[in-house]
């Protein structure tokens, strides 16, 4: 169970969640401690997992508020169907990261509580790694003499669907 270092913008993001397994796994439960002042969306949009991916498929996804910025990831089926593959992002999960962050700091995110788990019970949990959220510098560019040749020659920025035009621009930074 991994997150790796993600490096992010302001705003809302998504963080991904890693599980590389050897066993086939049914169900897994962690606890995700956020850096301070970043939080987690825990709503579903019409009842689906929340931002899960093909290896979560027919497994819910829920993501609840503990404290804080610490929150419990559960993912599971009520069939208990296999999480599909062995490796690879299982859910993305849905953060907001404050404007306050400046561009260029890292934030630690802990997993805690882990529980990877088979068919069977038990947990067969080898190894936990949290990464960093990092956030990102943004570009500097100014975009400028935007010119557009095609389309309707009497409004040469109007286009028609379907109708060719060449756009072109100077960018500085």
């Amino acid at each position: 169970l991994s997150i790796p270092d993600a490096i992010v913008q302001i705003g809302q993001v998504q963080l991904p969640i890693v599980i590389e397994n050897t066993d086939e796994l049914v169900a897994a439960q962690f606890d995700i401690t956020l850096p301070a002042d970043v939080t987690a969306q825990t709503t579903t949009v019409n009842g689906s997992a929340i931002a899960s991916t093909v290896r979560a498929a027919g497994h819910t996804v829920v993501l609840r508020h503990i404290s804080g910025t610490r929150y419990r990831v559960m993912i599971f089926s009520n069939e208990n169907q296999p999480i599909l593959g062995n490796t690879g992002v299982i859910l993305n999960l849905p953060i907001t990261i404050p404007a306050s962050f400046e561009a260029g700091s890292e934030y630690e995110v802990t997993l805690t509580d882990a529980i990877l788990a088979p068919a069977t019970g038990g947990n067969v949990l080898t190894e936990v790694q949290a990464g960093k959220i990092i956030v990102g510098r943004l570009p500097d560019l100014t975009p400028s003499e935007l010119t557009i040749a095609g389309g309707d020659l009497q409004s040469p920025t109007t286009l028609t669907p379907g109708e060719p035009f060449v756009a072109s621009w100077k960018v500085s930074n």
